[in-house]
């Protein structure tokens, strides 16, 4: 290392250099750093793999419970759509007669509707 103080600079420069040497002394390989990335990976692959299977057996058990369950729903669907009151026969009527209007307003009443002569509209204020 610079021992003279007189270049502050030149001495900044001489220990980063002695520094980058120092960790490159240290370092590995990256073939080496590489390789042992790659075994440490492989390693776990059984572990995720097992994840995964199990995981894909528990969606295909629920699928199947859920189809049966949709195949419940629709027989029940299927049996209520013919079912019918106790009181349906009760609301059949053979003789009454109903007229397809709406019966006209007592006479000289006024239609609720339309606006009286004398009043504006509260809008157009």
């Amino acid at each position: 290392m610079n021992d003279d103080w007189s270049d502050p600079e030149q001495d900044l420069r001489a220990r980063f250099k002695a520094l980058r040497l120092s960790d490159t002394a240290l370092a590995g390989s990256f073939e080496t750093s590489w390789r042992a990335a790659r075994l440490r990976l492989d390693a776990r692959r059984p572990a995720g793999l097992l994840r995964r299977r199990t995981f894909l057996a528990a969606a295909g058990v629920t699928a199947v419970v859920a189809a049966a369950a949709i195949e419940e729903a629709i027989a029940q669907a299927r049996e209520l759509q013919n079912w019918s009151a106790p009181t349906d026969s009760l609301l059949t009527t053979t003789d009454l007669s109903i007229s397809g209007t709406v019966p006209a307003s007592a006479p000289g009443s006024r239609d609720p509707l339309e606006p009286s002569a004398g009043a504006s509209s509260p809008h157009l204020r």
